[in-house]
């Protein structure tokens, strides 16, 4: 069987590249480079910390080199590298938003701001959720019962939040809109006005991307231009993303 040589982002066979070797030719390599910049994604590599060559490398180790690495590495700090066999190292300047999974720490990481930092998942840190009937008349933006989330920590998020309202008066408005401590995330706002046919519907909202600090409050208010609003179940969500 041929040697399988996983690309950054692609798989290569060894003969279909006619390779009968096991080693990798560069011009191999440049070709997958213009894959693996399409996808900015990279497979696994080894090691991350290693500043000179490993003593005895496979065909296909890939690493990312190591800071004032020498010989054969020299100048190519935090560059990804692979073994190519005869034909050496190749290495591959990384671009913002790459990522590779180090294999001997067992995490991702990416390429950002320069450097190479543990990837930051997409995670829910909290959820607030109220089945409760709540109702409001003010004509100014009131917190919605029971929607606050603190955020845990420093951080850039998104907030998220739906919810199913009606009113009582045809042709009068809801308005719900997201809010960081005091300050209103203004393309959150959304609106509901009662019609004729059209009592009660589901409002959702997504913020954008907010930098927030630890302990800021992020709720959920609304007004009415007249009349009572009512607001049944409704859920609102803090997403970290870095």
């Amino acid at each position: 069987m041929a040697d399988t040589v996983r690309e950054l982002g692609v798989v290569l066979d060894a003969l279909e590249v006619g390779n009968t070797t096991g080693n990798i030719s560069a011009q191999d390599r440049r070709d997958g480079e213009v894959s693996s910049r399409q996808t900015g994604y990279q497979n696994m590599v080894l090691d991350k910390d290693l500043t000179a060559p490993p003593g005895s490398p496979s065909v296909g180790d890939r690493y990312i080199v190591g800071p004032a690495a020498t010989g054969a590495w020299a100048g190519q700090d935090d560059a990804v590298t692979e073994y190519l066999g005869t034909a050496g190292w190749f290495f591959w300047t990384p671009e913002q938003g790459w990522a590779v999974f180090i294999d001997d720490e067992a995490t991702r990481y990416e390429f950002r701001g320069g450097a190479w930092v543990v990837q930051a998942s997409q995670v829910v840190l909290d959820v607030v959720t109220a089945t409760g009937t709540t109702t409001t008349v003010s004509l100014t933006d009131v917190q919605v019962a029971g929607m606050l989330i603190n955020a845990p920590a420093d951080g850039t998020y998104i907030a998220a939040f739906s919810a199913t309202v009606s009113h009582d008066t045809t042709n009068e408005l809801i308005f719900v809109s997201i809010y960081d401590d005091a300050v209103q995330q203004a393309e959150s706002e959304r609106n509901h006005r009662r019609g004729t046919q059209l009592i009660r519907t589901n409002i959702a909202i997504l913020t954008d991307v907010m930098t927030l600090t630890s302990g800021d409050a992020i709720t959920v208010q609304w007004r009415t231009t007249a009349g009572t609003a009512t607001m049944l179940q409704r859920v609102l969500q803090l997403i970290r993303l870095s």
